[in-house]
């Protein structure tokens, strides 16, 4: 199980405003430097009692999927190499008066594309860097830490599953409750693959949407004029991050 060192709230943060949308918080992963700093205490076992107020764990809809393509320029089905999905999450918390102790277990699924290998003998291997941040009740991004999911396939094998164990370890200061912070998870993404996700995502989105209209029943017919018709397309993504430059995301 791997320990992420405790974090430091700002007092700052309570001044900003509590409505976020998912491109702010984008912008904050992407930018944020937080330093790592030391609680002078450490909680006692006999202090700590089953919570029944986790923190919520979200996973970021742009960022839960990785893929890799042959040419990052290009996103042909064909020179698909390997996709890893964050499929699933578990949580579990412990707390006493001040802290906060969140264990988390994140499925990752993976598969393997057709240029993945050149012969079924081969055995591929892969690392998968995805990120772990915590945000304030205020919806602020305070802490982010980095870690790599690392999948070996073997011969034949073309899907795979894995499961990392992660502790949070979340201080509480006074009037906080540990059920209004949350945990976010998502990979770390080249501009080109976020760019290729928001694409899906939209793409599958109107798919749902158009089958849903087809299956819907007809409305019967009325006398009168045609009502207006509107042609206004809504999506239901948020604004993309304007920091989306130099590398990787979220660093």
């Amino acid at each position: 199980m791997k320990n992420i060192s405790p974090l430091t709230l700002c007092l700052c943060l309570l001044m900003l405003s509590s409505c976020r949308t998912v491109g702010a918080m984008l912008d904050d992963l992407d930018s944020m430097s937080v330093p790592t700093i030391s609680i002078n205490r450490e909680p006692r076992i006999e202090d700590l009692a089953e919570s029944h107020s986790c923190p919520e764990v979200r996973v970021i809809e742009e960022l839960g999927t990785y893929n890799e393509f042959s040419d990052p320029g290009r996103t042909r089905a064909n020179e698909l190499v390997s996709r890893v999905t964050i499929s699933g999450t578990r949580v579990s918390c412990q707390m006493d008066a001040q802290t906060a102790i969140v264990d988390l277990n994140v499925t990752f699924q993976g598969a393997l594309g057709p240029d993945a290998r050149r012969s079924n003998a081969e055995k591929p291997s892969f690392t998968y860097p995805f990120f772990v941040a915590i945000a304030s009740p205020q919806g602020k991004i305070m802490a982010k830490e980095v870690f790599a999911a690392s999948m070996s396939y073997g011969a034949g094998e073309n899907q795979h599953t894995y499961r990392e164990n992660i502790r949070q370890i979340i201080p509480i200061e006074k009037n906080e409750k540990s059920g209004h912070f949350k945990i976010l998870l998502g990979f770390q993404l080249a501009d080109e693959q976020l760019s290729y996700n928001r694409a899906v995502i939209k793409a599958e989105k109107k798919k749902a949407q158009q089958q849903k209209a087809a299956s819907a029943p007809k409305p019967k017919a009325v006398s009168g004029p045609n009502p207006a018709q509107s042609s206004i397309e809504r999506e239901s993504l948020k604004a993309q991050p304007t920091n989306l430059t130099g590398g990787h995301w979220g660093r």
